[in-house]
């Protein structure tokens, strides 16, 4: 887990504490924004989408491509990457 990812995972939960989430928000629904949190960053290499998108990094352009009218590559390519690998 990236340094990034345990940060927002961090934030995510201690919002998730907080009184008026928890009236307007469901268990489910906070679990869901919990693996959300996690999965946002996902084989993040710490690199910014221009890097790959430069660079023409063929793993991330063959993911971004995979997602119709996606326009994050690396948003892209944690989907991409939960879902198959």
């Amino acid at each position: 887990m990236s340094r990034r990812s345990s940060s927002l995972l961090t934030t995510a939960a201690q919002v998730m504490g907080y009184k008026s989430v928890k009236a307007v928000l469901g268990r489910e629904e906070r679990f869901a924004l919990l693996v959300a949190a996690l999965c946002h960053d996902l084989d993040h290499d710490g690199m910014t989408n221009a890097f790959h998108t430069k660079t023409l990094d063929l793993d991330c352009e063959v993911r971004t491509q995979f997602a119709v009218g996606a326009t994050s590559t690396l948003s892209t390519h944690s989907i991409v990457f939960l879902i198959t690998d």
